[in-house]
């Protein structure tokens, strides 16, 4: 006869919500084992700390608000979007300490900030100007 180490029980409460509790029996050695996984993760949660960055987003010529401004979180090469700006221009965005802010918007030049805890941002892009220098225009002439 094998010994009931694991058992699973499933709850439907409602149409929206259920969820499962699981129930581990373990004696001697699984419980020291369990204690030791229990404990070596504690530092692994600790690094997940995020903080919480608010701030505005404005055109610096016409210091109006921009909606729409994307925002990543980068960390080293890692980029991650964030969130977006609202109809007044405003953000706040968890992200880790370590992370730096980058600001897109099309037509304007991308921004970076270092995050600062308890700091509020005051983001100001620029028009990314992109003129040509010459134009090349190509035309035809279908006969009938």
């Amino acid at each position: 006869m094998k010994p009931n180490i694991f058992k699973t029980t499933f709850y439907d409460n409602s149409a929206t919500s259920c969820f499962y509790r699981f129930t581990l029996k373990l004696t001697g050695a699984g419980s020291i084992l369990l204690m030791l996984l229990l404990i070596n993760t504690a530092p692994l949660h600790a690094q997940q700390t995020r903080v919480t960055i608010t701030g505005t987003v404005s055109d610096r010529e016409s210091t109006e608000a921009m909606i729409g401004v994307g925002i990543l979180e980068v960390i080293g090469k890692a980029k991650k979007v964030v969130g977006v700006t609202d109809a007044k221009g405003n953000f706040s965005v968890r992200v880790s300490p370590e992370a730096s802010l980058t600001f897109r918007y099309v037509g304007y030049r991308e921004y970076t900030a270092k995050v600062k805890q308890g700091k509020s941002l005051d983001i100001r892009l620029t028009i990314n100007e992109n003129k040509l220098n010459e134009a090349v225009i190509v035309g035809y002439q279908n006969k009938t």
